[in-house]
């Protein structure tokens, strides 16, 4: 004899469980202190011509940047 199917509730709080796990499972979270610069390397770049960030990881051992004020590719 087969069991009976679970209330629409619990199906739906299932469902709803499995999707959020799937989305964290692809996420990588990194610790702030892993993207900062060494605290000699602090204020040590020169900015005129572009701002580089680390906003994270790509990748197993590259970092991230958000880059302003640098032009890419051929502008004429």
């Amino acid at each position: 004899m087969l069991e009976a199917p679970p209330l629409p509730e619990q199906a739906i709080q299932f469902i709803q469980t499995v999707g959020q796990s799937s989305r964290d499972s692809s996420r990588v979270e990194v610790p702030f202190s892993q993207i900062t610069p060494a605290p000699d390397e602090i204020w040590s770049e020169e900015t005129t011509s572009e701002l580089r960030v680390p906003i994270g990881r790509t990748g197993a051992t590259k970092l991230q940047y958000l880059e302003i004020g640098k032009a890419h590719g051929n502008t004429g």
